[in-house]
Parts: C-alpha cells; structure tokens; sequence
C-alpha cells in the first residue's frame, strides 16, 4: 500500500512540474501581450531597445 501512495506522490510531482511553465515562458508570454515581434525577439535571444 504504501508504495502505491509513494508513487501517486512521485506522478503528481512530476506532472506538475513538468505542466507548469518555467519562467522564460512566461517572460515571453508577458512581452507578448506587448507585441508580437519583441516577444519573437526574445525568444530568440535577441533584445532590442526602442
């Protein structure tokens, strides 16, 4: 038994981790909302300055 409730625990970690987006994504999410090409931008590393 308990090795099955150690393994919902390990599942359930993981899939929140592995479903969450980590904080580049958000970065570009947010940038995006401002315009589509500073956030094409960023992503690709790249940072302009206006």
């Amino acid at each position: 038994m308990a090795l099955s409730h150690e393994l919902i625990l390990i599942y359930t970690t993981y899939f929140v981790a592995t479903a969450s987006p980590g904080p580049s994504n958000m970065a570009i999410m947010g940038t995006a909302m401002k315009g589509r090409g500073a956030a094409l931008a960023l992503a690709s590393g790249v940072i302009r300055f206006r």
